[in-house]
């Protein structure tokens, strides 16, 4: 992939690379230049500036390979795969099908996924959403993260990206929901399941 134009620092900070395919870059230096990221200062759901580093949180779309392994997800693949192997026509029976992938998991692999800087408010709205469509961590605590993780921040294109693609549609009377310093929970939570669980905003009604 194009390289991140970062340069590496010590081994220490640097996962060890299983294939030439691996991302091999500078945790520390790549969180610290996405937060320095203009767009990246601001909360990405009520807008409220992000100063207080320990306030500071990151929620990505987690790894899509790692996604078979969720349990509403499996328990759903084999459902469908019961179903199928009872009902479905002579011929039909392919062992190499593509296993059934969530909805709003497979519209997020088609869109990129998100990775966004959220404040503290909403990065627990964030988390109710569950593991499968967001995991939430700190950018501080650098020793959670791999490179891969990073590298896919990297890609997702920040809040700005999550503006301009999960926000792309969304109504006026949405926009006037958006969440704000005097938000509850309970709206942020609406307010963030909506956009990224139901999707509501990719494309025009």
């Amino acid at each position: 992939g194009k390289s991140s134009g970062l340069s590496t620092s010590s081994s220490a900070e640097l996962a060890s690379a299983s294939s030439q395919d691996t991302p091999v870059i500078s945790v520390t230096k790549a969180l610290a230049q996405l937060q320095s990221t203009p767009f990246n200062r601001s909360c990405a759901e009520c807008r409220s500036p992000l100063l207080d580093s320990s306030q500071i949180f990151v929620s990505f779309t987690p790894s899509l390979a790692e996604l078979p392994s969720a349990p509403h997800v499996q328990s759903a693949v084999g459902e469908f795969s019961f179903h199928h192997e009872a009902f479905a026509p002579p011929g039909t029976r392919s062992k190499n099908r593509r296993e059934p992938m969530d909805p709003a998991t497979r519209a997020t692999e088609l869109v990129g996924g998100f990775g966004v800087f959220v404040c503290a408010a909403c990065a627990a709205a964030h988390k109710s959403l569950g593991s499968t469509i967001a995991e939430v961590h700190s950018p501080i605590d650098t020793s959670w993260w791999t490179p891969e993780q990073v590298d896919f921040l990297l890609k997702a294109g920040g809040n700005a990206r999550s503006w301009q693609v999960f926000e792309k549609y969304m109504p006026e009377s949405w926009q006037k929901r958006r969440p704000n310093n005097a938000s509850t929970h309970a709206q942020r939570q609406i307010f963030v399941r909506t956009k990224y669980d139901a999707l509501a905003f990719l494309t025009p009604r």
